[in-house]
């Protein structure tokens, strides 16, 4: 495994997003030297992971591990997901819980796992944009791939300047034909409290990142 040290209180502002060719991707084999990945904190309780492939072929699964300490070092909690297929270039997003009792500083792992995912194929070429309300956002995603899709996952990040505030967790839309454009709404709220995050006091920013579109190989 790899591990990556960093202080809890550290917030990082991160705004890639993936937008690359319009082709289809075989699966190959990659090293993990070449994955960068990160976790930063929201204000409400959850830990945003970014995972950016800077290889030039697919990272076919990536299990990624984060485990929380207290002051005296002592594990107290872990999350764990894992990300599938992640194109050349792209930068994906995952959500990971935090302790309720709160933590003094995490540790990320993560692991390259070599898979044959032949059951569905990868696409790029997926826009995405939001816009914010009070309460919720319209998300749009188009299809740019020139190839019908079954399926497109996506997640919203909400930023109040350069600060994480919130985050969505992952959401899907499905059967999008080629140069269409698919729309969901998805609730700004506070993962804590569950009270609305309003636009313009809480949150000015939102940026939405496509983890992945596909179609189905059978």
């Amino acid at each position: 495994m790899k591990k990556v040290r960093a202080l809890s209180l550290a917030f990082l502002m991160v705004f890639t997003m993936f937008l690359g060719f319009s082709t289809p991707l075989t699966a190959q084999a990659a090293s993990i030297d070449q994955i960068a990945i990160q976790a930063v904190p929201t204000q409400d309780g959850l830990v945003a992971v970014f995972l950016t492939n800077n290889s030039s072929t697919i990272l076919e699964e990536v299990d990624l591990y984060i485990y929380y300490y207290d002051a005296s070092g002592a594990t107290i909690d872990m999350d764990a997901d894992y990300a599938f297929d992640v194109l050349p270039g792209a930068t994906v997003v995952y959500p990971m819980f935090t302790p309720e009792s709160g933590y003094a500083s995490y540790e990320l792992d993560y692991e390259l796992v070599i898979e044959d995912y032949d059951y569905y194929t990868s696409y790029s070429g997926v826009t995405a944009s939001a816009a914010p309300g009070n309460g919720s956002i319209i998300v749009s995603c188009t299809n740019n791939t020139g190839t019908y899709l079954d399926w497109i996952d996506y997640i919203v990040l909400f930023y109040k300047g350069s600060t994480l505030v919130s985050m969505s967790w992952e959401s899907y839309m499905d059967d999008i034909a080629a140069g269409d454009t698919a729309y969901a709404e998805e609730l700004a709220y506070n993962q804590s409290t569950y009270e609305d995050l309003v636009y313009g006091v809480d949150y000015d920013n939102v940026v939405v990142y496509v983890n992945g579109a596909y179609t189905y190989n059978y």
